[in-house]
């Protein structure tokens, strides 16, 4: 434990640091190490889809045109019943 965590009722008000190891077997520190890249990672991911997608639709201009029909006809929308 901690020597930031020995207050009398356990609680802390606040942050503690903790190092940040992927090799340790403390498992604060592993999940200190992970959650440090998961944020980034989730950005990273978004981006490369997003950008993926864009140069897809670029190197195939049959397909893009064929989502924009597909995209543009009201076909796929089911009308409310009445009851």
């Amino acid at each position: 434990m901690y020597p930031q965590c020995s207050i009398a009722n356990m609680t802390v008000d606040g942050m503690i640091a903790v190092a940040v190891n992927f090799g340790s077997d403390r498992r604060e520190q592993l999940q200190a190490s992970l959650e440090l890249n998961f944020g980034m990672a989730a950005w990273l991911s978004i981006f490369l889809h997003t950008i993926g997608v864009e140069i897809y639709l670029n190197l195939t201009p049959a397909e893009g045109e064929r989502l924009r029909r597909v995209g543009d006809a009201d076909e796929w929308i089911v009308p409310a019943e009445d009851s």
